[in-house]
């Protein structure tokens, strides 16, 4: 399932981490050179630069603003390689040449090298680019893009804060409907990554109004059919806007198997003067979501969830014969808001977990104890206060289990287990 704030945005658009289906390396030009170490930390592609100065490279591909944010956003494990921006290599390169620069960090980042998106014909048998500066308006793009990959801010809500004003201060007179006209395709593809990551991340209408009219540019460029990535964010956006009506009429005007079916969106009239902890509770069909509030009083497990450890952790807590009937009674299992997580994602997971519903938040400022979003992590609220709470669920490991049991334990939720129970 996917996410889309602060940290789980930057995942997903700018950091998601090798990721994308595998491209088997498709030319020579794709091997490393011969006698080539993998490059498993900054200290060995410091080493490589200096190495290899003056020399030709598989980086020399890049253009220098691009790269520039490749080497930004390359995050490092224990192992190797954690994260990289693939949008960065995809927007730029022919697939041959991404595949070459991931080889020089190992057959297993090969093997997750995102499609290049370049138009047919840009083949890899073009130069590769040549040195040259950044321009004024990459320029400006890059120091967005750094300011992206800034951590320390406490919370979502001021990290949003903290990139709308950068945003602003950078790019957003670039957004004019004739300034869009004047700039190339690659530009273009720039102004929009950005107005994506901001428009996720602040909701804010005139945010959101930037993404729209790089998508009216993209639109008029494609002669009305822009590709299936651009109007499935588009209408991701409209819909964490909460401009559910205007995502549905998107939906009919770009016919597309890349926007499925929405749902219903159900407000009852009374809602203003519910409690503030609010949720989209899918119909058993997929077909509606219905608003709703959560009750806090009392003691409750929530689980902030999202990822693929989600689901491994619902399908075998679900499954396990002390956890499972604790959360059927007492657990929500909640995931970001419409457009922010996948609606389809949540579809699946209800069919495949309907002992354990995943439950769409409706915003974040609804669930401020939650002021993070690791997934999962299990927490025991008692009167809307967090009061214990475990994080992950490292598939098979019996000590995550225990420590889980501990605290429900520890909640009086699992009181009511039989004699001899673990």
């Amino acid at each position: 399932m996917r996410t889309a704030v602060a940290t789980a945005l930057l995942n997903l658009l700018m950091a998601g981490g090798p990721q994308a289906a595998p491209h088997p390396p498709s030319s020579a030009d794709a091997a490393p050179p011969q006698g080539h170490l993998a490059i498993r930390s900054r200290t060995d592609l410091d080493a490589y630069l200096r190495d290899h100065a003056g020399a030709p490279t598989p980086f020399d591909a890049l253009p220098p603003g691009a790269r520039e944010r490749f080497f930004l956003s390359l995050g490092w494990g224990s192992s190797g390689l954690g994260s990289f921006d693939p949008g960065v290599l995809a927007d730029e390169l022919p697939q041959e040449r991404i595949d070459a620069i991931l080889q020089l960090f190992g057959e297993e980042i090969a093997g997750h090298a995102p499609g290049s998106r370049l138009p047919e014909g840009d083949h890899a048998d073009a130069p590769p680019v040549a040195a040259g500066g950044i321009d004024a308006l990459e320029r400006r793009y890059n120091d967005f893009y750094r300011a992206l990959r800034e951590r320390g801010d406490p919370d979502p809500a001021t990290h949003a804060a903290r990139l709308g004003k950068r945003f602003d201060a950078l790019l957003a007179d670039a957004y004019a409907a004739q300034a869009l006209q004047d700039i190339d395709d690659r530009h273009l593809a720039m102004l929009w990554n950005a107005a994506v990551a901001v428009a996720k991340l602040t909701t804010e209408p005139r945010h959101v109004a930037a993404l729209e009219a790089a998508f009216a540019e993209s639109a008029r460029r494609s002669r009305g059919q822009p590709s299936g990535e651009r109007l499935r964010a588009m209408r991701d956006v409209l819909l964490a806007s909460r401009r559910f009506d205007d995502a549905r009429r998107f939906s009919e005007r770009y016919s597309s198997p890349a926007l499925p079916p929405l749902p219903e969106f159900v407000e009852p009239p009374d809602i203003r003067d519910r409690p503030p902890h609010g949720i989209w509770r899918m119909s058993t069909d997929g077909n509606r979501l219905s608003r709703e509030s959560i009750d806090l009083s009392g003691t409750r497990i929530l689980v902030t969830a999202g990822c693929h450890f989600s689901l491994d952790a619902a399908g075998d807590i679900s499954a396990d014969p002390v956890l499972g009937p604790a959360f059927a009674k007492h657990a929500s299992w909640l995931v970001l808001p419409p457009g922010v997580e996948d609606i389809d994602a949540v579809r699946d997971w209800n069919r495949r977990f309907p002992q354990a519903p995943a439950l769409m938040i409706h915003d974040r400022e609804g669930w401020p104890m939650l002021a993070d979003w690791p997934m999962p992590e299990f927490h025991v609220v008692r009167e809307g206060r967090i009061v214990e709470s475990v994080t992950g669920w490292p598939r098979g490991d019996a000590h995550q289990r225990e420590a889980l049991i501990g605290m429900l334990r520890r909640a009086g939720l699992l009181d009511q287990l039989r004699p001899g129970s673990p």
